[in-house]
């Protein structure tokens, strides 16, 4: 699925759901595409969403979904995923999630540090989350979800931040990641490559909510500095 328009041609509505499945027998030529939405195009929120259509979104397999919309955050979950999805979002392409935004991949999830994303809550899900000091070629060889100096930006004005990964989330080189508000970092293990690391928001939990599989812990050098009014550690081993 590819969504290809610009500024002056949005894509809108009180909710956009866009959702696909991996092509696990080879058999669609346009699967390769997964879920992109190419550079310079735009989805937004965009009038009045029920309250009463808020519900919760379950997904068995591996794919792709990404949601804007002017409802609640909606808890969702998937299962039976075995790495394979992809959701690509281009340089310079809006994402105005208005009072949601979900951007979830059972595998890659690639997103231009370009891209503008906002909501009041944005959720991004992938494989992996990748938090690095590098940029440009360096950044985008690393795995899963990546997010530098630029693409943290990203996020700066949403009042809730949840990064989740169906595996780990892993910090390359010394980063210094601040977020404005509250953001809940979910994963089944956390790895450094031995760098110094700081996270800093008035609210920050540490959780595993999609149930990702812990890996076996190792020695290191690397540094953790967690600066915070409120620190929870919440759902998940």
């Amino acid at each position: 699925m590819v969504v290809s328009n610009d500024g002056n041609t949005s894509l809108k509505g009180p909710e956009i759901l866009l959702v696909t499945k991996t092509d696990a027998r080879g058999t669609d030529p346009n699967a390769a595409n997964g879920l992109r939405v190419d550079a310079g195009a735009s989805i937004a929120a965009e009038g009045d969403y029920p309250a009463a259509k808020d519900q919760p979104i379950a997904i068995t397999g591996d794919g792709a979904l990404l949601r804007v919309s002017n409802g609640a955050m909606a808890p969702l979950t998937r299962t039976g995923g075995t790495g394979a999805g992809l959701l690509t979002v281009g340089v310079g392409a809006t994402l105005a999630g208005g009072q949601a935004l979900t951007l979830d991949s059972s595998g890659n999830l690639k997103v231009d540090p370009s891209a503008v994303l906002s909501a009041k809550a944005i959720t991004a899900d992938g494989s992996a989350i990748t938090f690095t000091n590098a940029g440009g070629a360096a950044a985008a060889n690393l795995p899963g979800f990546v997010i530098d100096p630029e693409g943290l930006a990203q996020f700066a004005n949403a009042q809730q931040v949840t990064l989740r990964s169906y595996g780990a989330i892993g910090f390359v080189g010394d980063v210094n990641a601040t977020f404005g508000n509250s953001v809940d970092l979910s994963a089944g293990t956390f790895t450094s490559d031995g760098g110094h690391v700081t996270l800093t928001a008035p609210q920050i939990a540490f959780t595993n909510e999609a149930g990702a599989p812990n890996a076996t812990s190792t020695t290191g050098n690397g540094t953790l500095t967690v600066n915070a009014k409120e620190i929870d550690f919440g759902a998940g081993t």
